[in-house]
């Protein structure tokens, strides 16, 4: 059968969301050669991760089929799943709520399709969310500001274990700020020569990997690698309070307290760190979003050192 992992705003979580979902299906169907359609080297490296696919059951969409708002309008579409949120189609289940269905799974680095180009192994690895870095086609760059945060909490993280003498590798786009000068910190974002596949290796041989609300944590999750997701504010649901939220008072400020969503429902326990930024209301009824502290961080951190 024939596969895609699609996502027209070019988003990294989505694409990874729709690979662990994809990885149940063919678990489920018992497909043991798919042909996995992508659009991008990222979703080909993440396709990769799924056990069993091999270079060669990945195609590419053609560039000029690949619309801005919509699904892929090729002669091979009638007959290609795509994942479930394009609910036009004929899809398969990969949905945030998805992903707590059995069977139970597990991503895997390929190993066997990557040529080690001596990366650092036993790190922390970092990611940051900063507006005006990566750019989706539709939204650009600056979709969801709550999902921003300040990079300097961050570099004191890193100086703070770079100091103790943990190498620091921050992962990501170019564009963002770059981290402290130190002999253990490793700004591997502003490499020329990278790819996904390299970021992915060192997560799998690190110690942890801190990430803010963004990027490719949800293909940490499916891998089961010690993950600290931080300064979550996508997985609220409604996050007004006239849409269902409640308010109370901590020390004197009003605080937002909203739903959880199904986004982070199926992260295991035993290796997920949880941290949501604090929403509060001021007295034009405006939310403001607090960001998680570096000793928060930190914290949460511990348990997997």
């Amino acid at each position: 059968m024939k596969y895609a992992i699609w996502r027209h705003e070019n988003s990294l979580g989505n694409s990874a969301e729709h690979t662990i979902g994809l990885h149940k299906h063919l678990l489920r169907t018992k497909d043991s050669n798919p042909i996995i359609y992508v659009e991008h080297d990222f979703q080909r490296d993440f396709a990769l991760c799924i056990p069993g696919i091999k270079p060669e059951n990945i195609k590419y969409f053609k560039e000029e089929d690949c619309k801005l708002d919509s699904i892929p309008n090729d002669e091979y579409s009638n007959d290609i799943y795509i994942p479930n949120v394009y609910r036009d189609h004929t899809t398969y289940p990969a949905s945030w709520a998805d992903l707590t269905s059995g069977p139970e799974s597990t991503l895997l680095f390929p190993h066997e399709h990557y040529k080690n180009k001596k990366l650092p192994k036993n790190t922390i690895v970092m990611h940051v969310r900063e507006s005006n870095t990566f750019h989706k086609r539709v939204v650009g760059a600056n979709e969801e500001p709550s999902r921003f945060v300040a990079p300097e909490t961050f570099f004191e993280i890193a100086e703070y274990y770079a100091n103790k003498g943990i190498q620091v590798v921050r992962i990501g786009d170019k564009n963002q700020t770059p981290f402290p000068k130190h002999p253990n910190i490793l700004d591997f974002a502003m490499e020329e020569e990278r790819t996904m596949l390299d970021e992915l290796y060192m997560i799998s041989e690190s110690r942890a990997y801190i990430s803010c609300d963004s990027g490719i944590w949800p293909l940490i999750g499916g891998m089961k690698k010690n993950l600290i997701l931080s300064n979550i504010t996508s997985i609220f649901y409604p996050i007004y309070p006239w849409r269902g939220g409640s308010l109370f008072v901590e020390n004197g400020r009003k605080l937002l307290k909203v739903q959880k969503s199904a986004i982070i429902d199926w992260l295991p326990q035993e290796t997920t760190s949880l941290l949501t930024k604090k929403i509060y209301i001021d007295d034009n009824d405006q939310m403001y979003f607090k960001d998680n502290s570096a000793e928060e961080l930190i914290e949460a951190t511990k348990r997997f050192l």
